[in-house]
């Protein structure tokens, strides 16, 4: 995923939650903050989406049952659809398992945000075992 397809993505999560929930004040956010971001370095920039990305998928992984729903909408609206972000975003997870090590706060908190679902049967029983082991012993550092 590059900035702009991020920006669009947070752009539009904050447009669906104005379109449908009653917490406007979180849309409103999320617009303001995606039309300011494209005027900020791109150094920076790239360090504060690592936490909307964690905190977009851990929102949407924890609504898994209407992904068909937030797909269309987000599809609709031009943005990447959730599905391929949640791929995107559980592509780091992925890479942790392989790797057998977490390296960094960030992919703690990604870890973290994956586990803390637990009806998420897109991880097997067995990768969630292995990625609460590798969490368990980076917390201990």
């Amino acid at each position: 995923m590059n900035t702009a397809e991020i920006l669009t993505f947070i752009r539009v999560t904050g447009e669906y939650f104005n379109d449908n929930s009653d917490d406007t004040a979180m849309g409103d956010f999320y617009i303001k903050y995606a039309e300011e971001s494209k005027t900020k370095e791109e150094k920076k920039l790239k360090s504060e989406l690592k936490y909307f990305i964690t905190d977009i998928g851990e929102m949407f992984s924890e609504t898994y049952g209407e992904l068909k729903t937030f797909d269309d909408y987000f599809l609709s609206k031009g943005s990447i659809s959730v599905s391929k972000f949640l791929m995107l975003y559980r592509g780091s997870i992925k890479k942790i398992l392989k790797r057998g090590k977490i390296r960094n706060e960030d992919e703690a908190i990604a870890v973290n945000g994956l586990l803390s679902n637990v009806d998420d049967s897109t991880v097997s029983n067995e990768d969630r075992k292995k990625l609460e082991e590798l969490l368990q012993t980076f917390e201990q550092k």
